[in-house]
């Protein structure tokens, strides 16, 4: 308790005492002070009681003998990534690039740079310019998938032979 709460208690107590001495009877004064000491009583009861559930609703209890055993869950998904700390697929754009070359023989510099000096020619210029997006794009899955590297080598032909339904 601060002092200011004192001073309010002790105030109280003042002002009923002086409401005491305008009571004649005795009787009654004695009926008015088992009132006042009553009504200490409750507000004491109270205030220890909230004070006290306020102190121990946030400490742990003792801790008891650990309960019967459940029953096992069921079986997590095989090598998903949402329980692993990072996703993605690491090194996936050699693999991506090793894919296409192998389904296009185009050469793998001129798909990771089209320009004329990289491809050689405009006809394989023109093929390696669309294949690079779709790396890209395949590329930017593998980043962020959850599929291990045996599905997402399997996308990568199906992305391959239909781009539209690589999305």
């Amino acid at each position: 308790m601060n002092l200011t709460t004192l001073l309010l208690i002790v105030l109280i107590y003042m002002s009923l005492m002086i409401i005491s001495m305008f009571i004649e009877e005795v009787k009654l004064r004695i009926a008015f002070y088992l009132i006042v000491a009553l009504g200490t009583l409750c507000f004491i009861n109270l205030y220890l009681t909230f004070t006290y559930y306020i102190k121990l609703r946030n400490e742990p209890g003792i801790a008891g003998a650990p309960g019967p055993k459940g029953d096992q869950g069921s079986k997590g998904d095989q090598g998903g990534c949402s329980y692993a700390t990072k996703c993605g697929i690491d090194g996936s754009r050699p693999m991506i690039v090793n894919a296409v070359n192998a389904m296009y023989q185009i050469n793998k510099k001129c798909l990771n740079d089209p320009n004329l000096d990289t491809c050689g020619d405009k006809e394989t210029l023109d093929k390696a310019n669309p294949l690079h997006q779709q790396i890209n794009l395949l590329e930017k899955i593998a980043n962020e998938t959850s599929m291990s590297k045996e599905q997402f080598r399997k996308k990568i032909n199906v992305c391959l032979e239909d781009p539209e339904g690589c999305l």
